[in-house]
């Protein structure tokens, strides 16, 4: 394997072995990985403090904290971390014990460069793989925008958040107006069309890495506006409205319904409420912006 094949990672080394500590720091420094190293575990936790690793290789024997102890402690405290543990005692501990203490695999010293090579490009093939599929179970494959299943989660984390900061959250609730005619006029692969169209103006509308966006399914969608209180959530869907007034796919438009964050409510009433404004923003004829505050 070529390094211009080679996935490449942030990776640790803890080893109370001076020499082959410098030594697979050394080898995989030069496969491209970015490599730090430590001798004791403790120096070891206070790295990963400065800067997470994607893979760490520990020593099982160590002074002090030993690298069951460090696996214990890394794993609580970053459970992304892939650990891979290492050992001249190779009757001492099995597979099976490394396994089921948490970590990803197990080296037997004295271990072939491409050895050590191929595994970690197993773990990071994996990490991969679960990123792909964590990606996938939260957003929506034909808009791209997150999904219900995201928004439970991340709205969850903001109202917390902003109960604790004492800041604004806005949630806006939309969906497309007469899209039920759209789509038997036109067909819904035309539907389909639209849909993007609007998600493409979520994500035009909001501020990147601060707000979010989401399709509930069919014709219904969502915004999370951070730090934004009623005047500002009420810019952020009237630019919505207005964009996809412009485009007009059809004569339909779009009605939105916001709600404020007060207090003392959990995200089900926050979402109940915003869903409240939008039916009323849809009794008015659509093509609107309502809110609704706390009843």
């Amino acid at each position: 394997m070529s390094t211009e094949d080679l996935m490449l990672a942030r990776l640790l080394v803890v080893d109370d072995d001076e020499e082959l500590l410098t030594t697979m720091a050394g080898l995989l420094t030069d496969l491209g990985h970015g490599c730090r190293a430590s001798a004791t575990a403790e120096g070891a936790l206070a790295l990963l403090e400065e800067a997470p690793a994607d893979v760490m290789l520990v020593d099982i024997r160590m002074p002090g904290i030993d690298g069951f102890g460090l696996l214990r402690q890394a794993r609580e405290r970053w459970p992304e971390l892939d650990v891979v543990m290492m050992t001249a005692y190779d009757m001492e501990f099995s597979y099976v014990d490394v396994i089921a203490a948490g970590a990803a695999d197990f080296l037997v010293k004295p271990f072939r460069s491409d050895e050590l090579q191929a595994k970690i490009q197993r773990i990071l093939r994996e990490r991969q793989l679960r990123a792909e599929l964590l990606a996938r179970s939260l957003h929506d494959s034909l808009t791209g925008l997150y999904n219900r299943r995201c928004l439970d989660q991340r709205l969850e984390e903001e109202v917390g958040r902003a109960g604790r900061q004492r800041h604004h959250l806005a949630v806006i609730i939309l969906d497309i107006d007469r899209f039920k005619d759209y789509n038997d006029r036109y067909g819904h692969l035309d539907g389909d069309v639209v849909l993007t169209a609007l998600g493409k103006i979520l994500t035009a509308s909001i501020r990147r890495n601060v707000d979010s966006a989401y399709r509930f399914g069919g014709d219904e969608f969502a915004m999370l506006v951070v730090e934004a209180d009623a005047t500002q959530a009420l810019r952020a869907a009237e630019r919505v409205r207005r964009a996809f007034a412009d485009l007009s796919p059809g004569g339909c438009t779009v009605s939105l319904g916001i709600a404020c964050l007060n207090g003392s409510e959990d995200t089900q009433d926050l979402l109940r409420r915003a869903d409240m404004a939008l039916l009323q923003a849809k009794r008015e004829g659509g093509n609107r912006v309502t809110s609704l505050a706390v009843g």
